[in-house]
C-alpha cells in the first residue's frame, strides 16, 4: 500500500520539498482515501461471510430435497413391481392408482425442489457479484492513489476504468495473488487502464494532480452537471453551450472524447 511519503511526491516530485501547505493536504487526503479502502475492505469481508452462510444453506437444502427424491423413487420402483406381480385386473388397477399418487408426488416434489435450488443459485450468484464488484473497487482504489490524479475525479475515472456494470475485468490467481484483467483480451489490467486514461490529453487536463487540488493548466471548472451533449449527439444543444460557456463546451467535448479512447 502506497505510503504518505510516496504520496507526497506526487504532490512535489522527487527532487523539491513539499510545501507545509502541500503536506497538510496530502495527509489530509491520504487519511480520506485509507478510511475508504479499510471500509471497503471490511465490507467485502462481510460479503464473503454471507456468502458462506448462503452456500452452506444451499448444500443442505439439496441434501434434504435428494432424500427426498431418493424415498419417492424407491416408492416408485416398489409399485412398479407390485404391478408386474398381480395379474388380476383389480389389483392391476388399484396399484396403478397407487402408481399415479406416487409419480404425482414425485413429480411436485421434483419442481419443489428445481425451484428451491433455482432460487438459492440466484443468490449465490448476487453475493458473488457484490464480492467481485468491491474487489475491483478495492484494487482500483489502491492503484489510484499511486497516480498524480485529483481525488475529486476518482469516481469519474473508476466509472471509465470499471464501466457501470462492472463487467470490463476478471479475477485471476497469480503466485502474486488476484489480479484482474481486462475481459476484451487486451491483456490489460486495472492499472494499465488507469495509466492509459491518465496519459490522455484530456486526461492530463483534468486529472493531474497540484497543491491547489485542482486540475492542471490552472484547475478545471466544476459545472460539468447534466447530460452531455457529445455524447448524446445533439448538435443544437453543442451550438447553444459553445455561444453561453466556450471553456465549458471544451470541457465536456473533451470528457466524451476520453470516455470513447477508453471504451475503445
Amino acid at each position: 500500500m502506497i505510503t504518505v511519503e510516496e504520496f507526497l511526491k506526487t504532490v512535489a516530485g522527487d527532487t523539491e520539498e513539499p510545501t507545509e501547505t502541500q503536506r497538510k493536504l496530502a495527509q489530509s487526503l491520504f487519511d480520506m482515501y485509507d478510511k475508504d479502502v479499510q471500509g471497503l475492505k471490511v465490507t467485502n469481508a462481510q460479503l464473503k461471510e454471507e456468502k458462506t452462510k448462503e452456500v452452506e444453506k444451499y448444500r443442505a437444502e439439496k441434501a434434504k430435497l435428494e432424500e427426498a427424491s431418493k424415498s419417492f423413487e424407491e416408492q416408485l420402483k416398489a409399485a412398479q413391481e407390485q404391478i408386474a406381480k398381480n395379474n388380476p385386473d383389480d389389483a392391476k388397477q388399484y396399484y396403478n392408482t397407487q402408481l399415479a399418487n406416487v409419480e404425482a408426488s414425485y413429480k411436485a416434489q421434483i419442481a419443489e425442489r428445481d425451484k428451491a435450488l433455482s432460487e438459492k443459485l440466484d443468490l449465490i450468484k448476487q453475493y458473488e457479484r457484490k464480492d467481485l464488484l468491491r474487489s475491483q473497487e478495492v484494487e482500483f482504489d489502491r492503484e489510484i492513489r499511486k497516480t498524480s490524479a485529483d481525488p475529486k475525479t476518482y469516481d469519474w475515472i473508476k466509472t471509465l476504468v470499471l464501466g457501470e456494470n462492472g463487467d470490463r475485468f476478471m479475477p485471476h490467481e497469480t503466485s502474486e495473488g488476484t489480479m484482474f484483467w481486462a475481459t476484451d483480451n487486451s491483456g490489460e489490467t486495472i492499472s494499465n487502464r488507469i495509466d492509459k486514461i491518465l496519459n490522455s490529453d484530456a486526461g492530463k487536463r483534468f486529472c493531474t494532480f497540484n497543491s491547489s487540488g485542482a486540475g492542471a493548466e490552472g484547475g478545471t471548472k466544476s459545472g460539468l452537471a447534466g447530460p452531455n451533449p457529445f455524447k448524446t449527439g445533439d448538435i443544437t444543444a453543442q451550438m447553444e453551450l459553445y455561444r453561453k460557456d466556450p471553456e465549458k463546451y471544451r470541457q465536456m467535448e473533451a470528457v466524451a472524447n476520453m470516455a470513447t479512447a477508453a471504451n475503445a
